[in-house]
Parts: structure tokens; C-alpha cells; sequence
């Protein structure tokens, strides 16, 4: 069957967007990144004329980097887990940030923008350097084990509907690894405005239940106010 992919361009950060339409006959499931391979091995539009292949982040096709994260047919997923239906006639590839686009399909990673990336992404993996200093007790060390299967790939950040708190995996995983050390107010402040939709749960390709973590952090926000306003222990 012959299915159309509609891709949303870009050539440059400040370029405005236009579509590329290419069709390719698919007979059989294939993943959204053998449909990048096509693309690249052959790039020519519905028009019979030659474009420059999509820029797309890389992907190492493990599930595991996160880095393919994009919106098809208005759906965030990752590329190297997207099974393409044949049945289906069309498809339309957009940037899952409009805002971060560098090229067509290739976005800046929210994650980047964030101080204390480094940090971050030292706890993101399970390397032991200084990784004592950095750990909450013992007794938080499942809710650390939850969020060690965080991929940053920013599919939580862009479903969810509280435009103002974007980061929701990274400021929980933040506040997990940090919280017993040092004072987050950020975190905790957007935390505040989480309204319990359960975009990011339903949408995790990890299956991370950030809403009971976002919960807790919550619940531990509340209580500090309290000890500062009263000055009891709770």
C-alpha cells in the first residue's frame, strides 16, 4: 500500500516551516525510523523532486536515549518504538517543540537549557562517581530505582498542560537525588501546579509514575510550609 508521510521543515532556527510530502509503497509494519531510511536513501518528494534528506536526532534504536521523540499524526512517540501501520493512508511527522526546533524534525533538548545538566545526567545513569554525596537514604533508594529508567526524552514535558512547570522528569529526578541535600524551591514551586491530568503517566514510554512522585513532593512542600509558618516539626 502506498502511504504518504507529510513532514513538517525547517531549515533554520529562525526559518518559517513548510511541508515536505513523500510516499512510499509498505506492505508489511515497519518502524518509524526504517521510514527515516527511506527518506534518506531516497529523497524525493510526491513533486519527483530531490530534497535534502530530514534532519532528525540520531538514534541509537535501543529505547533507551530518548532522543527520537517526535509528533506523529499529532501523538508524541519516539521513533525506534513507533510501529508504522499499513492500513493506515498518511501520516504527518511534526518537531515535538516548535519552540527548540534547529532543523526539521531535530530539536534542542529541554534538558539542555537546565542548570545543573551535568549533575543531572551523572544520576540519570547508575555510575558510582560521587554518587554517595548525591543519594537520599536508603529508604528512598525504589523511588531512585524509578527514576534511573528516565530516558530524557521529553515526551512528559510536552504533554503536559501546565505550560509553566515543562520539565516534569528531570525536576522530579532533581528533587529525588537532591532534595535531602539542598534546598529546590524551583522544584517545589512547580510542583505546586501540577493539576494531576496524568498526560505524562499515560504517555511515559517508561512507565515511570511521576504522579505519585509529584505527589510526594507535594506532600513535602505543604509540610515545610507549615514548619515555617508555625515552627512545628511535622
Amino acid at each position: 500500500m502506498k502511504i504518504r508521510f507529510s513532514i513538517k521543515r525547517r531549515p533554520f532556527q529562525t526559518a518559517p516551516d513548510y511541508w515536505d510530502h513523500f510516499e512510499f509503497n509498505i506492505n508489511k509494519a515497519v518502524l518509524l525510523t526504517d521510514v527515516y531510511n527511506m527518506i534518506s536513501a531516497f529523497p524525493v518528494n510526491i513533486e519527483g523532486r530531490a530534497v535534502s534528506p530530514v534532519v532528525r536526532a540520531s538514534c541509537q534504536g535501543d529505547e533507551n536515549c530518548g532522543k527520537c521523540h517526535v509528533k506523529l499524526n499529532g501523538r508524541d512517540v519516539l521513533a525506534c518504538k513507533e510501529i508504522i501501520d499499513p492500513t493506515v493512508a498518511c501520516y504527518t511527522l511534526e518537531p515535538y517543540s516548535e519552540q527548540s526546533v534547529i532543523k526539521d524534525l531535530l530539536c534542542e533538548s529541554p534538558y539542555n537549557r537546565l542548570v545543573g545538566l551535568t549533575e543531572l545526567s551523572l544520576l540519570s545513569t547508575r555510575m558510582d562517581i560521587n554518587a554517595q554525596s548525591y543519594r537520599q537514604p536508603d529508604t528512598a533508594s525504589q523511588k531512585n530505582d524509578q527514576l534511573l529508567a528516565c530516558i530524557d526524552c521529553g515526551i512528559c514535558s510536552s504533554v503536559c498542560p501546565q505550560e509553566a512547570s515543562p520539565l516534569s522528569a528531570v525536576y522530579v529526578k532533581q528533587y529525588q537525588f537532591l532534595g535531602g541535600n539542598r534546598s529546590l524551591p524551583q522544584v517545589e514551586s512547580l510542583a505546586q501546579l501540577c493539576d494531576n491530568t496524568q498526560n505524562c503517566v499515560r504517555s511515559c514510554p517508561s512507565n515511570i509514575p511521576l504522579m505519585n512522585m509529584m505527589g510526594q513532593i507535594k506532600r513535602a512542600t505543604t509540610l515545610k510550609l507549615i514548619k515555617n509558618l508555625i515552627g512545628i516539626e511535622l
